[in-house]
């Protein structure tokens, strides 16, 4: 099972993908969508919390974890790509 360190870390990432991206806020929701639901968890865009993940992917493996992370990172904007 994923480890609490890393649902908080999935948790945060996604809170940050929401951040300041209000004129984009559907089309990140839909991304998240559609990455949660490769792993199994639905409505990905909607979670904010560790015990909201945790709850809905319960199934997930620490391997699947660090691909989530993985992949989530790629969606976030870099703080160097902010500054610019």
């Amino acid at each position: 099972m994923a480890s609490d360190a890393q649902l908080g870390l999935i948790a945060r990432l996604i809170t940050d993908l929401h951040t300041g991206q209000i004129e984009m806020r559907e089309e990140t929701a839909a991304a998240l969508d559609a990455l949660g639901a490769r792993f199994g968890i639905t409505s990905m865009s909607n979670l904010r919390s560790k015990s909201d993940l945790r709850r809905v992917a319960n199934r997930l493996t620490k391997l699947q974890a660090m691909q989530l992370i993985d992949r989530l990172k790629v969606l976030t904007p870099s703080e160097d790509v902010q500054a610019a």
